[in-house]
């Protein structure tokens, strides 16, 4: 796994909350149940997503949570450092405490790319993007079931 499970999380429910327009507000319980993360789990990493400027809560009747800019003005990488931090890649893919271009481990220079190449993909990627490949997957899935 790259990515923690908070931030897979976090990535399908600002997903699911692009698929709805952004600027509504949208129930935690609703997003929770339509994305099967937990209700816990949602709300800490919902806290996560506010500090950094990413979403906006509203607590009480007609709240839950929504964009705080356009889907197409959040990328990927906004997501991950929201939720993981800066250190996108930065722990050795082996797990030995020390690794780096003085002490490499066997697979540094191999890592070191694929994490320039991770990090310039989640720069770029926006969930604007990541909403319409969605929608486009569940319509194809949808189509097959009617055949």
């Amino acid at each position: 796994m790259v990515y923690s499970r908070s931030t897979q999380y976090a990535i399908r429910a600002m997903a699911h909350l692009a698929a709805h327009k952004g600027d509504e507000f949208v129930r935690t319980q609703d997003i929770a149940r339509s994305t099967g993360i937990p209700l816990p789990f949602l709300s800490k990493i919902t806290q996560a997503l506010a500090r950094h400027g990413l979403v906006d809560s509203m607590r009480g009747r007609g709240g839950g949570i929504h964009l705080m800019r356009s889907p197409r003005e959040i990328t990927l990488e906004d997501i991950v450092l929201a939720v993981d931090g800066t250190e996108i890649g930065e722990t050795c893919v082996l797990g030995l405490p020390r690794c780096s271009d003085d002490a490499p481990c066997p697979v540094h220079e191999v890592w070191k790319g694929l994490r320039a190449q991770m990090r310039r993909s989640l720069h770029e990627r926006t969930l604007a993007d990541l909403a319409r490949s969605l929608e486009k997957k569940a319509r194809t899935k949808r189509g097959r079931r009617r055949k």
